[in-house]
């Protein structure tokens, strides 16, 4: 994913500008990455960012409440799906192209590891409800309702 490349060049560029332990750096690269993913940073990329930097999210919210211009959407749901069933690589790219990191869908997204439901997959999570045999129309179906709630 190409929105994906662009942090990982931004988080490899301000490390070497002195981020996480400038704040001045910290906060060009949370700008950028804001302005990459859409206007919004999300969970993903703040996920995205701690991860890289080992650091916790917990400070990277603090630094977005005090400075106006960045906003975070904090989705009121969350969508998982099992990334070990071959039968869900169709899924993960319809939710990466279609709704991940997208500012007003109106969830969070990650892949999981094995939900331990295999023959009934492929299988998803939404709000910790797993949904067995999952497929495209469910996926839409959720996320239609996730952005009339937001």
């Amino acid at each position: 994913m190409k929105d994906d490349r662009e942090l990982q060049n931004l988080i490899g560029y301000y490390r070497d500008q002195g981020a996480p332990g400038d704040q001045q750096m910290l906060a060009s690269l949370l700008r950028e990455a804001q302005e990459i993913s859409g206007g919004v940073l999300t969970g993903q990329v703040l996920d995205t960012i701690c991860a890289a930097y080992q650091m916790k999210e917990t400070v990277l919210r603090a630094m977005i409440r005090r400075i106006p211009s960045l906003k975070y959407e904090d989705a009121p749901h969350s969508l998982e799906i099992c990334s070990t069933c071959g039968k869900a690589r169709e899924l993960i790219r319809l939710v990466e192209s279609e709704f991940a990191g997208r500012p007003g869908c109106g969830f969070t997204f990650r892949t999981t590891g094995c939900m331990k439901n295999c023959r009934k997959g492929p299988s998803l999570k939404w709000d910790g409800e797993l949904y067995s045999q999952a497929d495209e129309a469910l996926i839409r179906r959720l996320a239609g309702l996730a952005k009339q709630k937001s």
